[in-house]
């Protein structure tokens, strides 16, 4: 786990972001832990002190006082 910070535009195109924690990383997805919810669909950037990457917001659910969004990252195109 890292702490992380979660970049994204709302529904009108206005820059949000919000603290949040790393919890899990695969090569095809992230779980991460935030205090608000981040809408399905919505396409993220997170970065961390060693990590940047971005994805697509596959669900964000309530889990007692936080919310866990699972995060589909970006894989970069074989252009060769």
């Amino acid at each position: 786990m890292c702490r992380i910070n979660i970049l994204w535009e709302d529904e009108t195109g206005a820059p949000q972001s919000q603290a949040g924690m790393l919890e899990d990383r695969s090569r095809s997805g992230a779980g991460i832990s935030v205090r608000k919810p981040i809408p399905v669909g919505a396409k993220v950037k997170i970065v961390g002190k060693r990590l940047d990457f971005s994805g697509t917001v596959r669900y964000c659910r309530r889990e007692q006082f936080k919310y866990l969004a699972g995060i589909l990252v970006d894989v970069p195109q074989d252009l060769g």
